[in-house]
This record gives C-alpha cells, structure tokens and sequence, in this order.
C-alpha cells in the first residue's frame, strides 16, 4: 500500500473546512468559522460606532469614563482583528465596556450582540 501523505478527493467528493493540512508534521488550526469570527468583528465595529455616537450625543457625560470606554472600545476592534482572537482578552475589556456604558440602551443592545457573537465564535 502506497503512502498517502495529501488530501486526495475524487469523484463528485467535496471539501469544506476552515484549515486543512497535508503532509509530514503539517498542522491546520481553526479557530471557528469565518463567517462566525466575521459576524463577530461587524458586531465589534457596531458597538465601537454606537459607543462613539453616545459620547458625541452626550449620553456618556462623564468625560474620563467615556474616553476609558472608547479606548477598550478600540482595542477590542484590535483584538477581533487578530489572526487568533484571545477570548480572555475580548471578554474583559467587553467587561470593561459593559460596566462604563451599559447603562445606555444602545449601547447595552450592542454589548449584547457582541456577547452573543463571541459565544458563537469561541463556543
């Protein structure tokens, strides 16, 4: 028997996967589905949108907390932006979002979208 050391597919077979490896010591690394970690960084980028909108509208009046906000806000962009998102990194500064902002209504509908979007992705 010959050794096979690639992805071979024939007939009317098909491949869907997100990482695939083939060969000695090859490796593939997934970390959820693409349109998952898509799904995830569109709802990021609406929360940093709605969170910048209520400082501009004055809905976050308070000056120091509004600004910490935007910064975890930009770095939580940062880190969905990763090609391995650390869900202890995104977890806490949603945390820290959560607790400077959540009192907003928006703002509190768009940390529960990303919410739900990082337990889709991380599982």
């Amino acid at each position: 028997m010959a050794e096979n050391h690639g992805i071979n597919i024939s007939g009317s077979g098909q491949l869907n996967a997100d990482a695939v490896a083939a060969g000695p010591h090859a490796r593939a690394v997934s970390y959820g589905n693409s349109r998952e970690l898509r799904e995830l960084r569109e709802q990021i980028q609406q929360l940093r949108a709605e969170l910048r909108r209520a400082v501009d509208d004055g809905e976050l009046d308070d000056g120091e907390l509004a600004d910490g906000a935007v910064r975890e806000a930009d770095e939580l962009v940062a880190a969905a932006e990763e090609d391995a998102p650390d869900r202890g990194r995104i977890s806490r500064l949603l945390a820290g979002i959560s607790s400077s902002a959540g009192h907003v209504g928006e703002l509190a509908t768009a940390v529960t979208n990303v919410e739900g979007a990082v337990s889709a992705f991380f599982g």
